[in-house]
């Protein structure tokens, strides 16, 4: 009788260190998971989904006036290296529906395990650059004029690496320019990727990945 309630022991034991395991395993693999669903404009968004009102050039005037709407949520994302070299960072735009003038949109940089690195939110209106639309004709070349703009926002030209610039803005600047010299320096020693956002009229920031900083504006000119 003792011998059997002792095997009877050792397999409730074994069944509840087992259980447990199954529980530690459960949150680490839920910990790792990216906390942000990506999703790709491709897959859920058209130019049918962009509405466009109010196109009009007025006499005297060289930026038209126009009204732009989203029908649904725009998120598109990328994966790129930033705060490391072994793993891609995920950036991700996210633009809600609604009229551009009302809606505020949002850029994030999340690492591998969906923690955010960075963010940053400004008004719809601000991924439209003024110098550009004065180029277009009508509502149908701003809805493209649209999708490049956006797209480009994670373009490759927006990633260099701290000691291989070759034609960037960055290139120029003096040492009095930067925001943050010594990161910078930091940055070309271990020659980290930067990532530059360029949103409106002449508003260019760069960004670049510290240790013991995380995410440092480096750089934010025209």
């Amino acid at each position: 009788m003792i011998k059997n309630s002792f095997f009877t022991f050792i397999f409730l034991t074994l069944i509840s260190v087992a259980c447990q395991s199954n529980q530690i395993n459960e949150a680490v693999s839920s910990h790792q998971k990216p906390k942000y669903k990506s999703v790709r404009i491709e897959d859920d968004f058209s130019e049918s989904d962009i509405l466009v009102r109010n196109f009009v050039y007025h006499q005297g005037t060289e930026i038209p006036d126009y009204e732009i709407e989203l029908t649904k949520e725009y998120v598109d994302t990328v994966e790129h290296f930033f705060s490391n070299k072994t793993n891609k960072d995920v950036f991700v735009i996210t633009i809600p529906k609604g009229n551009f003038s009302n809606t505020t949109s949002k850029v994030l940089v999340l690492n591998k395990l969906g923690e955010i690195l960075f963010e940053r939110s400004f008004e719809s209106f601000y991924l439209f650059n003024g110098y550009e639309v004065m180029n277009l004709k009508n509502a149908e070349e701003l809805k493209a004029y649209f999708f490049i703009q956006v797209k480009e926002l994670f373009g490759d030209t927006k990633f260099e690496k701290a000691n291989e610039i070759k034609e960037s803005y960055i290139s120029t600047m003096k040492p009095e320019d930067f925001l943050d010299y010594e990161s910078y320096l930091v940055c070309k020693k271990l020659n980290q990727w930067m990532f530059t956002l360029t949103l409106g009229e002449e508003d260019n920031t760069t960004y670049g990945f510290i240790e013991s900083k995380g995410v440092v504006e480096l750089l934010s000119c025209c």
